[in-house]
């Protein structure tokens, strides 16, 4: 597999779903062989070393500058391939845009892509790892390819049972971009106790009450392809070429970062 970066320059402006606020963002061409994030001045590596929060997102940050809810843009990447990139922020959170990946899909595709001399480096378990979580389960397996089933389960009616498995990368855009991060009506007075969801509504989440859907779904199981969006957006931190047979259930960021940095010390040797 050749390394891969953009043709040319992008640029992309939206509100973040937790913050609210406005963001610019260029995705601009690259040779370093590396995803690099950028703000006032301070580059920020998109490897799990950076990782501040994962609470309700992926947040990275260096040296006291902070760049929230990455997920959705570096799941893009790596299904998108690739592996050469520096993405200048001119805010706090990257857009949520219509809370899926398939807009910077979009985006990729129409300022075209080129060939990078430096070829990415396969990330994979070299052993079965377990990791349990609070009810959590994640396993990973040695494979050579990639693979992922993903089972979530709330409480909710359609939500009780759901899962998908998703295991061909080229199938990305098709499969697991146009899935919409979710929310239960239920979370949200606790969710904007925190300070979270502000940009949140039914134009960029696949919303459910009690009795289901709010609005319409993509998929009869979008939840469960959301979180393989978000896994592989997480995973995305060790290398843009992930490789290994993953099996979740009722996973979270919290969880796929808890992997990832047990794979950057068993397999790279370091994080």
């Amino acid at each position: 597999m050749r390394g891969k970066t953009l043709k040319s320059t992008l640029s992309i402006t939206g509100k973040g779903i937790h913050t609210g606020e406005e963001t610019r963002v260029f995705i601009h061409p690259s040779t370093s062989g590396k995803i690099e994030f950028k703000r006032n001045g301070v580059i920020i590596p998109a490897t799990i070393s950076y990782v501040v929060s994962s609470e309700h997102g992926t947040d990275i940050g260096k040296d006291g500058i902070v760049i929230k809810t990455i997920e959705h843009l570096m799941s893009a990447i790596v299904g998108a391939g690739l592996t050469s990139l520096l993405i200048e922020v001119k805010g706090v959170e990257i857009p949520i845009l219509d809370g899926s990946s398939l807009p910077f899909i979009q985006m990729f595709i129409d300022a075209g892509f080129e060939e990078t001399d430096l070829s990415p480096t396969p990330s994979r378990p070299t052993r079965p790892i377990t990791i349990k979580s609070e009810g959590s389960l994640i396993q990973a397996l040695p494979f050579d390819g990639f693979s992922v089933t993903y089972v979530v389960s709330y409480p909710y009616p359609q939500l009780y049972m759901q899962f998908h498995t998703f295991d061909s990368m080229s199938h990305y855009s098709e499969e697991i971009a146009p899935a919409r991060t979710f929310g239960i009506l239920e979370w949200a007075d606790e969710l904007r106790e925190k300070g979270l969801i502000k940009g949140a509504s039914i134009e960029n989440l696949l919303l459910y009450n009690n009795k289901g859907p709010v609005n319409e779904p993509r998929f009869k199981n979008e939840v469960a392809r959301h979180k393989i969006l978000d896994f592989i957006g997480d995973i995305g931190l060790l290398s843009t070429r992930p490789e290994g047979n993953y099996f979740i259930i009722k996973g979270g960021h919290k969880l796929h970062l808890k992997l990832a940095e047990t794979l950057a010390k068993e397999v790279n040797g370091a994080v």
